[in-house]
C-alpha cells in the first residue's frame, strides 16, 4: 500500500533525512521518498503499520504531521 504524509516543518535536507530515516525504522514501510518543497514524504507501507504509529514516530523527531492517508 502506497502513503503519505503531509508533515509541517521541513526546511532543509537534513529534515528529510531525520524523517526519512524515522520511517525506515519501522518495520513494514519502505521506499520512502521526502519532499521538502511539498513537504511530504510517500512510502509503501505494510496495511498493518497504523497511521498512529506512522505519526509518533515523525513527531518523535520534531516534526508535526498534518495528515497520513493513502494513494
Amino acid at each position: 500500500m502506497r502513503k503519505y504524509a503531509k508533515i509541517s516543518g521541513m526546511t532543509c535536507e537534513h529534515c528529510a533525512s531525520r524523517i526519512e530515516h524515522a520511517l525506515c525504522e519501522i518495520d513494514g514501510i519502505s521506499d520512502v521518498h521526502i519532499s521538502i518543497r511539498k513537504q511530504m514524504a510517500v512510502f509503501d507501507c505494510d496495511a498493518d503499520v497504523s497511521n498512529q504509529e506512522i505519526i509518533d514516530v515523525i513527531e518523535s523527531v520534531g516534526y508535526v504531521v498534518k495528515e497520513v492517508d493513502w494513494e
